[in-house]
């Protein structure tokens, strides 16, 4: 829950929403950067090898990006509604 004399919520969510978006950049970018067998010698599993290890690094980039969507999940589900 969140402390309701500490930082607000919106000013808790604001650092969690552009953290997402620079997240999503990230994976647009890396995306960008994946291997393409022309790039490599003909050294049998090379390609494979880069395309593995490109896959680790866009799984770690989209765990981060979970838990900080659930960060901010958590933030506003903690907001108090207020009645118009």
């Amino acid at each position: 829950m969140i402390h309701l004399n500490g930082t607000s919520a919106a000013q808790l969510a604001e650092p969690l929403a552009a953290a997402t978006t620079a997240l999503r950049a990230t994976l647009e970018a890396l995306a960008a950067c994946a291997p393409n067998g022309r790039d490599y010698y003909h050294t049998p599993g090379a390609v494979e090898v880069a395309l593995a290890e490109h896959v680790v690094r866009l799984q770690a980039v989209h765990g981060v990006l979970a838990e900080i969507l659930e960060l901010r999940e958590h933030v506003y589900e903690h907001t108090p509604r207020r009645s118009k």
